[in-house]
């Protein structure tokens, strides 16, 4: 194994980790999210009164579930693939178009990725609230757009380089690492 496929692999294993510990971040907001919906309904009934800004944070709330899990889905296999055409196609059809997509992912996710740290910095910025009972900061929903993207575009990125390097025969890296398999590889 050469100096670029080691290299290779102990980014893999640094994008599996954070990506590990972002998706934990989902679920710590989801399990958050759950305990204020019960709390605040159980209020509500039993008591008369809710919790101010409960309902209006649930929105905040549900991009910190999900973005953050966005690139552990596409590292552990878990994102929507279609492989109708790519699975009746010889390996070096399928490779290139692995490298299309990866492609079409890095520019597409690059471009989210900008407008979506412009949309939080124009609300960092201005100060946004969310119009609700207490002060929300609204541009606590939208840091999570840009981290999310950001970390989903450099994975696209990486799954790049790894399938240019498969196609050209510079190095093979299996398709597992990407979790092809459904897994994460430690």
């Amino acid at each position: 194994m050469g100096d670029s496929e080691t290299i290779t692999l102990k980014i893999i294993a640094a994008s599996q980790k954070i990506t590990r510990y972002l998706a934990m971040v989902g679920v710590g907001f989801m399990f958050f999210t759950t305990a204020l919906v019960v709390t605040d309904v159980t209020g509500r009934y039993l008591f008369g009164k809710s919790i101010p800004g409960a309902t209006e944070s649930l929105g905040l709330l549900s991009a910190w579930i999900s973005f953050p899990a966005l690139a552990w889905a596409l590292i552990t296999g878990h994102h929507v693939r279609v492989t109708l055409i790519s699975q009746r196609l010889p390996e070096k059809y399928t490779q290139a178009l692995d490298c299309l997509a990866s492609l079409v992912g890095v520019f597409a996710l690059g471009m989210m990725t900008y407008f979506a740290a412009m949309f939080f910095g124009e609300s960092f910025l201005k100060g946004e609230f969310m119009m609700a009972r207490i002060n929300i900061p609204l541009w606590l929903g939208k840091l999570v757009l840009p981290i999310g993207f950001g970390t989903f575009t450099l994975l696209f990125l990486l799954r790049l380089i790894v399938n240019v390097g498969n196609l050209f025969n510079v190095g093979q890296i299996p398709n597992a690492l990407f979790g092809e398999s459904g897994q994460i590889v430690d």
